[in-house]
């Protein structure tokens, strides 16, 4: 099965051309088109779908985690009373840094610590929460978003308040992640085509 895909943009920039090939295609365009889809099914009313889709690619994912990959893709998650491998469902996540409120596309964050621990000692504060961004960037403030992601288990919520880690996941064998994204597009394109449409379905894949 010959498969195209459209890779995403980072910082509002499209990365590799737009159309390529999913036998030629690294672990950060299969990671932002695999985030990219299965936000679009959730957000158009079908978790499941989501979640089918994603279980198809658990095997080839590794916990290790990868500082350079960006949230939009394969999360490495410890918060919401768990320690999963997930996709991020919440397209931005605002921080309060400063007097600065910052809204950021989660295309442009590696890394957040929310740490979430409350002072022992007057004036009982939060620890601030720590956000690095593909540049190299890292900004201390609060989180200010509640988090909705997904994972085999289902649907998870992480509060603002909540502790929680996030990190890129990594492939544990790259072309074992291009065959296991070829098997779930087999099992899931004609319910996908039905809820969006086939113009919408081909902004993630052409087959």
């Amino acid at each position: 099965m010959g498969v195209g895909l459209f890779r995403g943009h980072i910082a509002g920039i499209p990365v590799g051309g737009g159309l390529a090939q999913i036998n030629s295609s690294d672990i950060s365009a299969l990671a932002d088109v695999s985030g990219r889809f299965i936000r679009g099914v959730t957000h158009a009313g079908k978790v499941g779908l989501g979640i089918l889709f994603f279980g198809f690619l658990l095997d080839a994912l590794s916990e290790r985690k990868d500082p350079r990959l960006p949230l939009n893709g394969f999360v490495t998650v410890n918060g919401g009373g768990g320690h999963f491998i997930g996709v991020l469902t919440t397209d931005k996540i605002d921080f309060l840094v400063g007097r600065d409120k910052l809204s950021v596309p989660i295309e442009r964050i590696v890394q957040i610590d929310n740490v979430s621990i409350m002072s022992i000692w007057p004036p009982y504060s939060r620890q601030p929460s720590r956000i690095k961004l593909i540049d190299g960037s890292a900004y201390t403030g609060s989180m200010r978003s509640n988090l909705e992601l997904l994972s085999v288990a289902g649907t998870h919520h992480i509060d603002a308040d909540d502790y929680c880690q996030m990190i890129g996941a990594e492939t544990s064998d790259i072309q074992s992640l291009r065959l296991a994204i070829v098997n779930a597009i087999q099992h899931t394109r004609e319910e996908a085509i039905k809820l969006l449409g086939e113009d919408i379905y081909e902004q993630f894949f052409i087959t």
